[in-house]
């Protein structure tokens, strides 16, 4: 049987949504993580000092429920459990549509059986595989409180021909719906990599001047591990990004339209209404321009849902209530598994960094690299930090090596530097 490791990713977003006033079910729901071990992550916390509406803990109060949670426990991978679910999904389908029972009761039901899975699981299997919580129509859009939740979603808009370019490129939009003013901002772009996509939020962040507590995102790729929707999981970078901006992030499910209906009619409005029979110098050209025409045409108009003009209603009820930008934009980390050379050094894009003898050659170490800092981690624990080095340099801590080698070490780079100076 394979199990998931509980890792401090999983530890962070439990206790964000936790101490943000979420409910155990839905907690488990938006991170993929059994009940259970959300109970036991939230006891951790509790015994910790920690309780709903406290302010963000320190990196020791994470590090002090980290280690309390050991070795994986009962976190089960996606895998062989949906292949269970999959042998019983007619037997499923009958007590959901034909017997009409609830979905706790199917979940008792195949208990009985011998199937035990997670309750969350179960869930998202059969709105999968079953069409159930399907409703006929269209769903309804995004409500809630000023400043609770926002959309994002990208659509393909045509192709654009830059001036001096020979070729005509397609152009795809990336949008964010505030969900009570429904003020939406629009950045075209070219490619849908992490970088780009985070590049995207920031940018429409900024627009709006702040971030709300909860964006739903929309089958990014770039920004999900794996966009399953029994169990969905971002990555550790975008991750990284959601906590350093203090927005929950929650995945929608994929090509499932009519969850979404707000956001769909947002790609289309714009291809209409923006781009369409309209010409552009360039890609910076159009990206100026959409943001005026976010604010002066699409925000200044009557909306055909809430019948109120969003531009009016976000900033009289819901910019004062959105979270404040940290000054300075976020600078995008690079995640690397490595494992260390018999000469205690690690190799990120060909530059080598030292790490402690204390960890075997061989040793698995994780490796978190951004624009000036190296970082190396062994299950989730620090090691290591060097300054970010150029491919083809290396960052050396003689202090790394054994007891008496370091000094070696260091004379003879002394030496080999002298050589070389006397050489030249």
């Amino acid at each position: 049987m394979a199990y998931r490791e509980v890792g401090m990713m999983d530890i962070d977003q439990v206790m964000r949504r936790w101490l943000g006033g979420e409910r155990i079910r839905a907690v488990a729901r938006s991170t993929g993580l059994d009940r259970n071990t959300v109970r036991r992550l939230i006891r951790f916390g509790q015994e910790a000092g920690l309780k709903p509406g406290d302010a963000w803990p320190n990196e020791a109060k994470l590090q002090a429920i980290q280690s309390r949670v050991g070795r994986p426990g009962g976190v089960r991978e996606q895998g062989p459990v949906e292949q269970a679910l999959l042998s019983r999904q007619s037997q499923i389908q009958t007590w959901l549509k034909e017997d009409r029972l609830i979905l706790t009761k199917v979940h008792e039901l195949l208990g009985r059986e011998g199937l035990t899975v997670p309750y969350p699981t179960l869930h998202r299997f059969a709105r999968k595989h079953c069409d159930f919580g399907k409703t006929v129509g269209t769903v309804g859009g995004i409500e809630g409180a000023p400043g609770e939740f926002a959309k994002v979603d990208f659509g393909q808009l045509g192709l654009l021909q830059e001036l001096g370019s020979g070729r005509r490129r397609v152009v795809h939009g990336f949008m964010m719906v505030l969900g009570y003013s429904r003020l939406s901002c629009v950045i075209p772009v070219f490619r849908q990599d992490l970088i780009t996509v985070i590049d995207c939020f920031e940018r429409a962040l900024e627009f709006f001047g702040g971030s709300p507590r909860r964006i739903v995102i929309d089958g990014m790729k770039a920004c999900l591990d794996k966009a399953d929707p029994c169990t969905p999981r971002f990555n550790r970078t975008f991750l990284e990004y959601a906590n350093y901006r203090g927005f929950l992030p929650d995945p929608a499910r994929p090509r499932h339209p009519k969850d979404k209906p707000v956001i769909e009619n947002t790609v289309r409005f714009v291809r209409e209404r923006f781009f369409k029979g309209e010409t552009f110098i360039d890609l910076d050209d159009m990206a100026r321009r959409a943001l005026i025409w976010c604010r002066d045409t699409a925000g200044r108009r009557t909306h055909g849902t809430t019948r109120r003009v969003p531009v009016e209603v976000f900033e009289s009820e819901e910019k004062a209530l959105l979270i404040p930008l940290q000054s300075g934009r976020f600078d995008p980390p690079r995640w690397t598994d490595c494992k260390i050379h018999p000469d205690h050094h690690i190799r990120i894009e060909g530059a080598l960094y030292s790490v402690p003898s204390r960890w075997q050659a061989g040793s698995q170490v994780q490796v978190r690299a951004d624009r000036s800092l190296v970082r190396i981690y062994i299950h989730a624990e620090l090691i290591k930090t060097h300054e970010r080095k150029a491919r083809g340099q290396r960052s050396t801590d003689y202090n790394d090596y054994p007891d008496g080698k370091g000094a070696i070490c260091d004379a003879l780079a002394i030496s080999m530097a002298f050589s070389f100076r006397t050489l030249t």
